[in-house]
């Protein structure tokens, strides 16, 4: 049938649950039967899907959103009642059938629990729609669909999911520590409701059967007549003191060994790999029909050199993970708006609906990542941007300001300092006037305020156990190594010469720890940092040699 047994066997028992459901707010299954080549099915007639609604008018008003709030908790709450979990809602798996009445649908990954199954592991889902603990990779239940819901709800009236990035590295952090922004607009009921799903415990997350006396849907949610009353232990009827501890024996059980994203980000580098073989190596995230950036041929260029081997140590380690990264997580390439613009929300930073956002964007970062790369820009513009006494406040202000908030743990500042690291690494790396490089150097406080830093996560705990941390201190040793590489390292006078054995000195003294960050798995800090320290050395033997030179011609002075 040009499937494979595994595929059939999924579509086979995504047929058998649907067959089951018969609720006015589920795709209903009509008819099934197999030809020589295909399995048909036949259901309900949809006039329209949710995520088309959402491309086309951005966001909702709330009052339409509290109808399909309504509806979509019936569905769950049928779903539930019945023990049975979907395990992948978003807004592509909502139609719309006749009078607007909206339709889940989708049952591919949906999975029927028997009385003795308490918890799942598998993870399954989309990203931007999964809870803290599917990312985690930890044992779940049914409020995992609540989650999502939440998320639904939310991307809905704000026009983006609670948590957006086209980084898997990113959205796994977001998810797991990051608040939810929450817009002034949004009505003090309906917030509730959200704060409740979008819990990132789920032993506290708002589930049944406290879910249905919510305000914001009480009295206006539809509960079927028809259900069943033979099934055992509902997931939408509070559980029993038995239950809940056999529950939570069968969670601890059943706690993964890995780091959370793990199998995510294994089954979305797979996933890439599939498609772009099938694309003849096109990139999966391209949108059709949409004219190349000279900026994104550059960027496709790279990553397929970066495929080719191993980048050496003294090549842009920012820009290399960038292009690495993975925006297959993106919701099927499609424009995600804010209000009352049209721009693509491209970074983690441009969902956080604050009224200064224009003023210092995550969109004007990006631009600068673009307009600071020396293989795409003119020596002579970047010349200009060294010397910008605007653009280097505009640096120092952002390093300061995420530095701190990084220091304090939060993920948020992480990733608005990578940018920052970025484009001084871009800016470090142009030839020219050396005087001028030095100066803006200088004025950045560079290498020292890095080599602070880097002193300070050192000696941080709360850092070190994030998730992300190995990354920054990557992008942060990158800088060090754009330092020593820059025309600075490459014409030394006796002043450059103490500065880099200075740097040198306090390098060595954070180096054991930079080679055994246990984060560091793919030995990427390790590589970086041994480079930087093997750069550092030559400068110390240059600076050594300069200064017997020095010595030897004062004695001579002294004989004449």
């Amino acid at each position: 049938m040009g499937r494979s047994e595994k595929e059939l066997q999924s579509l086979r028992k995504e047929i058998e649950i649907m067959r089951t459901l018969h609720h006015a707010n589920i795709i209903e299954m009509l008819d099934t039967f197999e030809t020589e080549k295909e399995v048909v099915a036949v259901t309900d007639y949809a006039e329209g899907e949710l995520f088309q609604i959402l491309e086309d008018d951005g966001t909702l008003p709330e009052e339409q959103v509290q109808v399909i709030a309504c509806e979509l908790v019936s569905a769950l709450y049928y779903l539930h009642s019945h023990r049975i979990l979907h395990r992948d809602m978003k807004p592509q798996n909502i139609l719309l059938g006749k009078g607007g009445v909206v339709k889940l649908c989708d049952f591919g990954f949906a999975r029927a629990m028997s009385v003795h199954t308490l918890v799942l592991t598998s993870i399954k889902g989309t990203p931007l729609y999964m809870a803290p603990e599917l990312v985690e990779e930890k044992p779940y239940d049914h409020t995992t669909d609540l989650w999502s819901l939440g998320c639904i709800l939310y991307e809905l009236f704000v026009g983006t999911p609670p948590f957006y990035t086209n980084s898997i590295f990113q959205l796994v952090s977001l998810i797991i520590k990051d608040p939810v922004k929450w817009p002034k607009s949004m009505s003090p009921e309906f917030k509730s409701l959200l704060q409740g799903l979008l819990t990132k415990n789920p032993s506290q997350r708002l589930s049944w059967p406290h879910l249905m006396h919510h305000p914001f849907i009480a009295d206006k949610v539809t509960v079927p007549d028809s259900l069943s009353q033979s099934i055992q232990f509902p997931f939408t009827e509070e559980p029993t003191i038995e239950v809940q501890a056999a529950k939570k024996k069968a969670v601890e059980m059943k706690k993964p060994n890995v780091a959370p994203g793990t199998t995510i980000m294994r089954k979305l580098k797979g996933r890439e790999q599939e498609e772009t073989q099938a694309d003849g190596q096109q990139e999966a995230w391209t949108e059709p029909h949409k004219p190349e950036s000279k900026s994104k041929k550059l960027k496709q260029k790279q990553e397929k050199n970066s495929t080719s081997g191993k980048p050496s140590p003294s090549e842009n380690p920012i820009s290399q993970d960038y292009n690495k990264e993975f925006p297959t997580v993106e919701v099927e390439s499609r424009k995600l708006v804010k209000k009352g613009g049209g721009k693509m929300r491209r970074s983690l930073d441009q969902v956080q609906l604050r009224d200064e956002e224009e003023l210092d964007s995550e969109d004007e970062w990006d631009a600068l990542c673009e307009v600071t790369n020396p293989e795409a820009t003119h020596p002579s513009s970047l010349q200009g941007l060294i010397c910008d006494p605007s653009l280097i406040q505009k640096i120092s202000l952002r390093l300061d300001e995420t530095i701190g908030q990084v220091l304090e743990g939060m993920l948020e500042g992480a990733s608005r300092l990578r940018l920052a690291l970025k484009v001084i690494c871009n800016l470090l790396g142009s030839r020219g006037c050396v005087e001028d490089l030095e100066q803006f150097c200088s004025n950045l406080s560079i290498p020292g305020k890095i080599l602070t830093f880097l002193t300070k996560l050192k000696d941080n705990s709360t850092v070190k156990k994030q998730p992300w941390c190995s990354q920054i201190l990557i992008d942060t040793v990158s800088v060090i190594t754009a330092y020593t590489t820059s025309d600075i390292g490459l014409q030394l006078n006796i002043d450059r010469a103490k500065s880099m054995m200075e740097s040198s000195l306090i390098f060595s003294g954070l180096l054991p720890w930079l080679l055994h960050v246990k984060q560091d798995e793919q030995l990427a800090l390790r590589t970086q940092a041994i480079y930087v320290r093997n750069r550092l050395i030559i400068y110390e033997g240059t600076y050594s040699l300069v200064i017997v030179g020095m010595s030897r011609r004062m004695k001579s002075f002294d004989h004449l």
